[in-house]
């Protein structure tokens, strides 16, 4: 079973719609404190993966939070050896200073929800599904970077040149925050009252509102993205093609329920025969020729038309 390792800086801010991805796939997931645990006791290299969340501070705020010199060398080792890593707002801040680039102050904070504009690279990568086309996604940082070398730029917005970039094939960062789900976005307002109340143009009511408006496309598209390079990484390619149908039954069903909520309950009820036929569907495929390729084909198509 693989193992993912998810640093965490602020309680609120945790791994989100990607709990229930890894849940799926039946791989098991931690939390490290990056402020309170013991980083002398973390392998760099031990784990699979490991995902780094966002946080309040800055990459540069060493004389402040001194942990963050040991999250910094964590992550050196970590991308020294190319191990599979996806930053997120703070972190990939983070990743980029790892990487040699520099971290800097924005000209003004960039909070709340607006579309990528996808560059080139970005349409054939795992980040197509986070275009204007597909939904809008929530952002909050005050800070910015220089793209690394060997870095490949996937999104932008207007006012932040590098949003979304991979490293080597084994590296996802978004500057901004992919992973958020509805029902923990309330808490982040909360939590992050003092900064909302500060930053020009910006207040917690009609975040609140857009929160609803385009939620829940960023958990559908987002679901779609994770799972993409998840795939492209081969972490536990051993559990194909079984593991992966069951995985993909749950989260079908996952996510039925969800967007059946209020609906009647046969439209759920249909949702679930759906799900139950395409796993159907997938298993036979895959037993005819057991082609890995062929099964991943299937589930991207499948998971276009599910959700």
């Amino acid at each position: 079973m693989p193992n993912v390792l998810s640093i965490r800086h602020v309680a609120i801010e945790d791994l989100g719609i990607l709990e229930d991805i890894f849940t799926a796939r039946g791989w098991s997931y931690r939390y490290h404190e990056a402020g309170t645990q013991d980083w002398a006791t973390l392998n760099p290299l031990a784990d699979d993966l490991v995902v780094v969340l966002g946080g309040a501070i800055a990459v540069y705020d060493t004389h402040l939070y001194p942990f963050i010199t040991d999250e910094l060398k964590f992550l050196e080792q970590r991308l020294a050896a190319r191990k599979p890593t996806l930053g997120i707002c703070l972190s990939a801040q983070m990743i980029a200073q790892a990487l040699g680039a520099r971290v800097y102050p924005a000209a003004f904070k960039e909070v709340g929800w607006s579309p990528l504009q996808l560059k080139v690279p970005g349409h054939t990568s795992p980040s197509k599904w986070r275009s204007a086309e597909h939904a809008f996604i929530i952002h909050w940082h005050g800070d910015t970077f220089v793209l690394p070398d060997n870095a490949v730029l996937l999104a932008s917005t207007g006012s932040c040149p590098h949003q979304v970039f991979i490293w080597n094939d084994v590296v996802l960062a978004f500057q901004c925050l992919p992973e958020g789900q509805i029902r923990d976005l309330e808490n982040w307002f909360i939590g992050h009252a003092v900064e909302i109340a500060t930053a020009p143009g910006v207040n917690a009511r009609p975040l609140g509102t857009d929160t609803l408006k385009y939620g829940p496309a960023l958990e559908k598209y987002g679901r779609l993205c994770f799972e993409d390079w998840l795939i492209s990484l081969k972490i536990g390619q051993q559990e194909f093609p079984w593991g992966g149908i069951d995985a993909l039954f749950y989260v079908t069903r996952l996510g039925a329920k969800r967007a059946c909520g209020n609906a009647s309950d046969g439209a759920a009820n249909s949702s679930h025969k759906k799900a139950r036929l395409v796993k159907r569907s997938i298993t036979a495929a895959t037993r005819h020729d057991g082609d890995e390729c062929h099964y991943a084909r299937h589930l991207r198509q499948l998971r276009t038309d599910l959700f």
